[in-house]
């Protein structure tokens, strides 16, 4: 009886095409785990500037007195060079009063680098009494990064 000393041609060539299987799959969502991991330092940023409108708001009772880094009482996270990730976060200007006392609407846009597919991450926060409804838009979305 003949002893066995190793793979065929064939066997080897069946473990290298199903590996190649899996790598090709595998990559591209590895990929994309990666850019999501990255696109928190973008949410985190404008958690903190959504954080400090709705102080603001609670001290101050409206959005129009909370539309700008001064008015809020921070300083722009992503002006100190620290970021990775975040290109910059910006009041858009687009604060209205809406009708009545504690009603508006504010909007402010975070923008990721090239490292995260340059997505944007866009709050708007409508007042309601005194409590701030903030809704998410922006290319991250359709993209999948938030």
């Amino acid at each position: 009886m003949k002893k066995h000393n190793g793979f065929t041609l064939v066997e080897l060539m069946v473990v290298v095409s199903i590996v190649g299987i899996l790598v090709g799959t595998a990559t591209p969502l590895y990929t994309r785990y990666i850019e999501k991991a990255r696109f928190t330092e973008v949410i985190s940023m404008a958690a903190y500037v959504k954080t400090a409108i709705g102080v603001c708001v609670a001290e101050k009772g409206a959005l129009t007195d909370c539309n700008s880094y001064d008015k809020v009482g921070i300083v722009d996270p992503a002006s100190n060079g620290n970021l990775k990730y975040t290109d910059w976060i910006s009041f858009e200007g687009k604060t209205s009063t809406g009708k009545g006392c504690g009603s508006g609407i504010t909007t402010f846009k975070a923008k990721g680098n090239a490292l995260v597919d340059n997505a944007t991450y866009v709050m708007t926060g409508k007042l309601d009494g005194s409590v701030i409804h903030w809704t998410v838009s922006g290319t991250c979305v359709n993209k999948g990064l938030c």
